[in-house]
């Protein structure tokens, strides 16, 4: 999952990603259904802002990766956050893991 790293706060971030994951996984059950059985590995990664998420997702479209982006209503319909085929992990492999926590 890839998120916008200019929300508020992380659990903001965490519940995006949350959303983007179950509408992928709705929209792709087959692929996710065998995801679970090879792997099972989750990964947040982030993007400054909405902008590179947008760009992010119409890299992954044109490499042929499954991509769904989630917009978020309360927010505009903004486009917050994008879960994408396990085949997208080539695609993002310099982007940044998500920082959910700041303190402990």
């Amino acid at each position: 999952m890839v998120v916008c790293d200019d929300l508020p706060s992380s659990s903001q971030k965490a519940v995006q990603g949350a959303h983007a994951l179950t509408q992928y996984i709705l929209r792709n059950l087959q692929e996710a259904q065998q995801w679970e059985k090879d792997s099972n590995v989750l990964v947040f990664l982030r993007v400054p802002d909405e902008q590179a998420l947008i760009s992010t997702a119409d890299k992954l479209k044109i490499n042929g990766v499954p991509v769904e982006v989630f917009t978020e209503p309360d927010l505009g319909n903004r486009a917050t956050a994008l879960a994408a085929s396990p085949s997208a992990a080539k695609h993002l492999k310099r982007y940044p893991l998500m920082k959910l926590l700041s303190h402990i």
